[in-house]
């Protein structure tokens, strides 16, 4: 199962993750949910659509 992202997707993801990290805690925040919407943001910003459900569903089969 995975998400076929473009490179510069996934590296615009990556960017916004580390980002919002530089500020704050890991220890506060849950770092998967905010994985998850990182990679949604990044696939609109960068008109590679992705629905919701499927991020969900490759996040969810990551974690087991």
């Amino acid at each position: 199962m995975s998400i076929r992202s473009f490179t510069r997707t996934v590296a615009t993801g990556q960017v916004l993750f580390h980002r919002y990290y530089y500020s704050s805690s890991f220890v506060r925040r849950p770092m998967e949910i905010f994985a998850m919407a990182c990679t949604n943001l990044a696939a609109k910003i960068e008109e590679n659509a992705r629905r919701i459900r499927d991020v969900i569903n490759v996040f969810h089969h990551i974690k087991q």
